[in-house]
Parts: structure tokens; C-alpha cells; sequence
């Protein structure tokens, strides 16, 4: 009788990779917060590039985060809330 130990049967529970598995949806945290730093900062007459020399972060990091590409830690939303004359929760309102 063989050993059970050397006939073990391996189970595969990730899911498969497609183009669809790797994005992410377009309605996560991410994104909605995005968006509303975007329209935020827009309503107050800020491009990417003034506005990111306004709070001294780099433009490009700015635009992947109103992508949803890149989180942002909570010291930065709140130097980018102050950047946009407004409370850190106001930020995150309704997200």
C-alpha cells in the first residue's frame, strides 16, 4: 500500500489571471477618491502642475492619484486637504 503522504493531491485556489482580473474597479476607494480631488482642486482653478507646487508634492504622483493608481497615507490627505482650504473629513466625504 502506498504511503498517503507521498500521493497528496495539490489544490489550485487563485484565480485566473485575465485582462479583466488584473484592473481594478473603476468605483474602488481609489478611484472615487481620485475623482473628487480632482474636481476639487479643478472648482479652485488649479491645474496638476500649480497645484502640486502649491502643497510640494510632484505632478506626477498628483495625477496618479486622482488616477486611483496611487493610494495616498494619511499625512499626505491632509497636507492636500489644507492645500485645498478645506478639512481633512471633507476630503473623504461621501466616498
Amino acid at each position: 500500500m502506498p504511503n498517503s503522504a507521498s500521493h497528496r493531491t495539490v489544490y489550485c485556489l487563485s484565480p485566473l489571471r485575465t485582462p479583466a482580473a488584473k484592473s481594478k474597479p473603476k468605483d474602488d476607494i481609489l478611484s472615487r477618491l481620485g475623482r473628487k480631488l480632482r474636481e476639487l482642486r479643478l472648482d479652485r482653478g488649479f491645474n496638476q502642475v500649480e497645484f502640486a507646487k502649491h502643497v510640494g508634492i510632484d505632478r506626477s504622483y498628483l495625477s496618479d492619484v486622482e488616477r486611483g493608481r496611487k493610494s495616498i497615507s494619511v499625512p499626505m490627505a491632509e497636507v492636500i486637504a489644507i492645500g485645498l482650504g478645506i478639512d481633512l473629513s471633507e476630503l473623504f466625504k461621501g466616498l
